[in-house]
């Protein structure tokens, strides 16, 4: 997924899942975008030669910029250290709005405490998580800016929906372990496929306890990966 001013390109097993990750991204709706169809999506013959769906999506010219579509009275200023979770359920409340999901939000405690988990329920779920949880992880980004929580740490909105975020952290560690005994195995390093900030820390703590391997990452960018080592 790479973004470029005020258009972006994304992938997805589909086109609708592909526009959707860029819509998550962009927080706009359908209406207000613009979409080409770089590529289709193709199965491939016995797994070879299978491609992802990938779109180009613009923001037509009379779209505002997000500031703009959810009021600052909505939520704290963008220098403020906290903001209450009513104001970030409706911040979270007018993205999805913009976007033309329609779903319900539960605010509770989340881990650390003073964390806040906005968990939100919808039948438009696997096009609300997106790829690897791409959108959801968008729309995060977008309501912590908004409300002012800039930085990780206390008073964070974290969002989930329908128990992602713990499927994909269970995922994530049993990978990890796997990867691990085969290092141990080898005894050589192995690096898994790039990962986000959050679940790159997932796999690091997943291995912390193992003196048999360390753990580091590596890359740049959208391709920072962990590399697993053998300890001798």
């Amino acid at each position: 997924m790479s973004i470029t001013g005020k258009s972006m390109e994304a992938e997805g097993e589909t086109i609708d899942e592909a526009i959707a990750n860029a819509l998550g991204a962009l927080a706009i709706s359908r209406e207000q975008a613009e979409v080409e169809i770089v590529q289709d999506a193709r199965r491939g013959v016995f797994g070879f030669g299978a491609q992802r769906a990938r779109v180009r999506v613009s923001i037509r010219a009379a779209v505002l910029p997000i500031e703009q579509v959810v009021p600052q009275t909505v939520g704290a200023s963008t220098q403020g250290p906290t903001a209450a979770p009513e104001d970030a359920v409706s911040v979270l409340q007018r993205l999805l709005g913009l976007m033309g999901f329609r779903a319900g939000i539960d605010s509770v405690e989340g881990e650390p405490p003073g964390e806040t988990c906005l968990r939100i329920s919808s039948d438009a779920r696997g096009l609300l998580i997106g790829r690897h949880g791409q959108t959801l992880d968008a729309l995060e980004y977008l309501v912590n800016r908004i409300v002012g929580h800039k930085e990780e740490g206390a008073g964070r909105i974290v969002l989930d929906a329908e128990g992602y975020r713990d499927r994909r952290r269970r995922e994530l560690v049993e990978t990890a372990r796997r990867i691990a005994a085969r290092v141990r195995e080898t005894g050589q390093p192995e690096a898994m496929d790039p990962l986000s900030a959050r679940e790159r820390r997932v796999v690091h703590l997943a291995l912390a306890g193992d003196p048999t391997v360390s753990t580091r990452s590596d890359g740049e960018g959208a391709m920072r990966h962990v590399i697993i080592f053998p300890e001798h």
